[in-house]
Parts: C-alpha cells; sequence; structure tokens
C-alpha cells in the first residue's frame, strides 16, 4: 500500500503487470468517507514516483527506445544529466506485485493527521487486524511535527497508530520526523523500537488538525 498522493492509474510502468488491478479496494482519504475521490489520480506526482520505485516495470516494444537520465554533480557543484539510451526494461523493486493507492496526501504534498489515521485504520479493516493479510506492506514517505510537550516520544496519535499496524502483521515501518528531529527517522518492527541517522525529507509533511 502507497500511502501518498495517489497513483496515476494510466501511467505506463503499471499496465504491463497490472499493478493496479489486484483485490483490494483504492480509496482517497482527502475526502470524507461518502465521496469515493480519486486514488488513482495524482495531481503531485510523488505517490507515482514512490510506486514506481516499488513495482514500476516498462519493457521496450518493438523498435522502441526506452531512455534514462543519469543526474549527477561534478566537481563544481554543477547537475550534468546524463542520457542512457539501451536499456530494454526499467524495473522498480517488485514489478510483478499489486499496490494499493490509499491517497491522503493533496497536490502540494500536505495533509491531515485524521486522514492518515483513517488510511492505516482501513488497512487493519482489510488485513483482519492481522488475521488475514491482503496488505502486506505499507510506504510513508512523509514527515510529522507535533508539540514534543504534548507525548512521549513514539506516544503521538501517528505514532500508536503506526505501532499498532506493526505489531499486527508486518514487519516493520518507519516515520520520519523532519522539523522535531530532522536528522532521525523513527524505525518500528514486530519487537523493538529505534531510531537511525537519515536525511531531511523537506518536500512532503502532514500538517496538525485543528482542534475541535
Amino acid at each position: 500500500a502507497v500511502l501518498d498522493t495517489g497513483i496515476d492509474e494510466n501511467h505506463k510502468h503499471f499496465t504491463q503487470n497490472g499493478n493496479l488491478q489486484g483485490p483490494v479496494e483504492d480509496r482517497d482519504f482527502t475526502q470524507p468517507d461518502d465521496k469515493p475521490g480519486e486514488p488513482l489520480k495524482d495531481p503531485n506526482g510523488h505517490g507515482t514516483h514512490v510506486a514506481g520505485i516499488l513495482a514500476g516495470q516498462r519493457r521496450a516494444e518493438e523498435n522502441e527506445k526506452l531512455l534514462i537520465v543519469e543526474i549527477h554533480r561534478d566537481e563544481k557543484n554543477d547537475i550534468v544529466p546524463k542520457i542512457i539510451d539501451d536499456i530494454v526494461t526499467i524495473s522498480g523493486v517488485a514489478p510483478k506485485c499489486w499496490l494499493v493507492s490509499l491517497r491522503f496526501l493533496n497536490e502540494d504534498g500536505k495533509g491531515k493527521v485524521r486522514n492518515i489515521i483513517r488510511a492505516l485504520d482501513y488497512i487493519q479493516e482489510v488485513n483482519g487486524n492481522g488475521r488475514r493479510l491482503h496488505i502486506h506492506g505499507v510506504n510513508l514517505s512523509l514527515g510529522h511535527s507535533f508539540e514534543p510537550e504534548w507525548f512521549a516520544c513514539g506516544q503521538s496519535p501517528l505514532c500508536v497508530e503506526v505501532e499498532r499496524l506493526v505489531r499486527s502483521g508486518s514487519n516493520h515501518a518507519r516515520l520520519i520526523l523532519p522539523r522535531l528531529a530532522p536528522h532521525l527517522e523513527l524505525v518500528l518492527d514486530r519487537h523493538d523500537l529505534f531510531l537511525v541517522d537519515r536525511l531531511p525529507d523537506p518536500f512532503h509533511q502532514l500538517v496538525a488538525d485543528d482542534v475541535e
């Protein structure tokens, strides 16, 4: 499951293996429960990018040439592109797996905490709270800031919900807190909770819900 800005169902990297035609329903949590939304649209592009790394694949057809642009910085710190045009197949990590789009970030890459908790609760529902695993992995490429005096470490509502999901059957999950600790990543697995160094991700963030 990709919890992000949506996945573009028309992207060619997901058509050859039918990655978006699995048995689990995609959901758009940027909309109320009584509105279907558009989980297979991606006005931002980040969710599609993440899904491509996970499971995208594109094989060149007859007389077709695939191009890859490799970008690096030279000794002057200038960005230098390099075109590679002898590619037969472009593939993500697991190109034969099904993808589930659970959209909760908007076109600006921002969303409400309440909506990601709704998405995580949906995964629990689909998986029968760990009794039947239809969704075997969850990707959260986001950051979440909160006032540290409100909660102890790992005890914010989002942290608690992620840990509950992990302990119900997933192997591990990662939660990044760029504003609170930009160089750290919170890693949860079925037995442990620990911090690792990481680079900050400034692109996508959650905003705290209004007090109601």
